[in-house]
């Protein structure tokens, strides 16, 4: 953004701000398991980036530049909150909902949605950034390991940790309907 006039440089940004609030906005849900938190972290986001934005010299780098800035955001969040202490779960604004289920699957489906909240909340700050930005973004590894500043490797022990926590947790509700259906089959 170096070079460039005031009007210019504002709507690049506004460009910016357009571009990434949803995927920054859905990340920072993930990691934080509320939306008012999420959206705390999508404006401290974009105010930080503003305040430095003379950092960065071009438009293609700000991607990582804004996720890492809003991981070490919700991170430094989770870390304020306490890393074992659970987060709220506001379900009227999930973006996880889905649109107008019956009866069995809507409690189904909360079900899920409160056992993944509870599953996110015992991973480690790292480990939930790296799970979030790899299995909910679908970000590569050496992207991640960019935005959060370490090895590919090191990131790839966070997924793995992250992966095996979740499933250890998350398991049960797989195997539920297998036994159920099993059952009315015989």
């Amino acid at each position: 953004m170096r070079g460039m006039t005031i009007r210019d440089e504002r709507e690049d940004f506004g460009r910016l701000v357009e571009e990434h609030s949803r995927s920054l906005y859905r990340t920072a849900y993930r990691m934080t398991g509320n939306s008012a938190d999420a959206d705390d972290v999508v404006q401290e986001t974009f105010l930080r980036a503003y305040r430095y934005r003379d950092r960065f010299d071009s438009y293609d780098a700000a991607t990582p530049w804004l996720f890492r800035i809003a991981s070490n955001y919700a991170v430094d969040l989770l870390r304020r909150r306490g890393r074992w202490k659970q987060s709220e779960i506001d379900e009227a604004t999930s973006p996880l909902s889905s649109a107008e289920p019956g009866p069995d699957r809507m409690l189904r489906s909360d079900e899920i949605s409160r056992k993944v909240q509870e599953r996110m909340a015992v991973l480690t700050p790292n480990e939930r950034v790296a799970f979030t930005l790899r299995h909910h973004e679908g970000m590569p590894l050496k992207e991640i390991a960019e935005i959060m500043e370490i090895r590919v490797n090191a990131v790839k022990n966070h997924v793995f940790r992250a992966v095996r926590k979740m499933r250890a947790g998350l398991e049960p509700l797989v195997e539920a309907p297998k036994k159920n259906d099993g059952e009315q089959a015989r």
